[in-house]
């Protein structure tokens, strides 16, 4: 059985966040510096013993939007740390054979200001009212692609590594259009399954942060240009 996987980035990030919220703080961000091919493998595994059928990774594709960059008043980079370890987990994914799909960012403008929570046009705070920024067209992408993969009869089984309720359609269409082809959607705690992807699959898994944190990323990535990505400091893992 040929497996695709299809990862969406802000929202397992965003299930961390939910978990590390609920832990607590200072709790350590080395959850974020997963590994997809490994934990992928691992969950390959999981897909054969459901089915009872040998399993093979076709493809593993993880879609995600680098971070704009955000400049305070006097032009100073504010999240300068945020792109940079952005940017080196990607190239670290890719270095392990997963592809890359990159959204993008558009701005929203603000209602209400973030100081005095009152609406724009009666605040004069005006430093405080920069425009939100709203990332696009990530879980589109993974829907076309997992969709056209399906179709075009290059995987057996699809997993899709996501909670969001948009990827439901992509689901619905892939068991109308091609019924031999399963679909298994994962979910990481503290999030649920989203009940629209449910209504479409064949089976759910659920990742919790035991599973992640044992499929971490090394400390020292050698990419295939021969630089190397050093895992940040903040993503070390507890002693």
């Amino acid at each position: 059985m040929r497996i695709g996987f299809y990862v969406d980035g802000f929202n397992v990030y965003g299930a961390i966040c939910d978990l590390i919220r609920d832990k607590g703080q200072p709790y350590p961000n080395h959850l974020k510096w997963v590994s997809y091919r490994s934990l992928c493998t691992q969950i390959a595994r999981s897909v054969a013993r459901a089915s009872g059928q040998s399993v093979r990774i076709h493809s593993i594709d993880f879609f995600t939007t680098v971070p704009r960059a955000a400049y305070d008043d006097a032009g100073r980079l504010l999240n300068g740390k945020t792109q940079s370890r952005h940017k080196d987990f990607m190239a670290a994914l890719a270095a392990e054979g997963v592809v890359m799909h990159e959204g993008r960012f558009k701005e929203l403008p603000l209602q209400h200001c973030s100081l005095c929570g009152g609406p724009v046009t009666h605040c004069g705070a005006q430093h405080l009212l920069k425009p939100k920024l709203c990332e696009k067209e990530t879980d589109v992408s993974l829907a076309v692609k997992v969709v056209a993969d399906a179709v075009a009869g290059d995987v057996d089984a699809v997993v899709i590594l996501s909670t969001d309720s948009d990827i439901a359609p992509a689901a619905r269409m892939i068991k109308t259009r091609c019924p031999q082809v399963k679909v298994f959607t994962v979910a990481v705690a503290p999030r649920t399954h989203s009940k629209g992807i449910l209504q479409h699959s064949d089976h759910k898994l659920l990742i919790d942060e035991r599973a992640l944190a044992n499929h971490l990323l090394p400390a020292l990535i050698q990419l295939p240009n021969g630089e190397s990505v050093r895992r940040p400091a903040e993503y070390d893992p507890p002693q």
